[in-house]
């Protein structure tokens, strides 16, 4: 498990500046709100649900038919409510006309959660190709928060593997204006707490 700043003791905090620790002091009151005002919490989805593949007859009367079943989607939670995501990175499958065909073979996502105690945690979650995702999370950093508003651009390279064509789409994301305030994070957890009038 991974302490958050608010399970350290002061010697153990590391160095934030004021504008942040406030933001951080807030998402605590907006969990605390969505906590006791009973909004569900979001989740998301460990295993993606996917279709079986195509299968190919063989023979007299479709001899070597298999029956497969498709995967159905599982979800998990985190233990809050999802603040922010962005794309950071995704493989698709493409047919000869250069149109995607199916789901995203592999995806990387970044988001920010508001945990239930309070503490903003950084979380990426990845995505296979047959639909299983893995979360990673951390502390919620000053770098991760400013990033919000950083510009994207995307560098796309095409390439194929055994006769499937493929498209990675990689994010580039260039800092925008400094947002010492870190009114973007602010702006975002009321728009959350919003959920409470729904």
């Amino acid at each position: 498990m991974i302490a958050t700043n608010d399970e350290l003791r002061p010697e153990q905090r590391p160095d934030r500046s004021g504008a942040f620790a406030q933001v951080l002091a807030y998402g605590r009151k907006v969990a605390r709100d969505l906590a006791l005002t009973g909004v569900p919490e979001d989740s998301y989805a460990v295993q993606e649900a996917r279709q079986p593949p195509p299968h190919a007859r063989y023979g007299f009367a479709g001899f070597a038919d298999d029956v497969s079943a498709p995967v159905r989607e599982r979800r998990s939670s985190i233990g809050g409510w999802r603040v922010y995501q962005r794309l950071l990175d995704e493989t698709i499958r493409l047919d000869e006309r250069g149109n995607q065909v199916g789901p995203a073979t592999s995806r990387t996502v970044r988001e920010i959660w508001l945990l239930r105690s309070g503490a903003l945690q950084e979380v990426v979650l990845h995505t296979e190709a047959d639909g299983a995702c893995s979360a990673q999370s951390a502390p919620l950093t000053e770098g991760v928060a400013h990033a919000i508003t950083d510009s994207e651009q995307w560098r796309q390279e095409r390439s194929s593997h055994a006769g499937v064509r493929l498209l990675r789409r990689t994010a580039v994301l260039t800092p925008s204006e400094a947002d010492p305030e870190f009114a973007a994070l602010e702006g975002l957890l009321r728009e959350l707490r919003g959920r409470m009038q729904r």
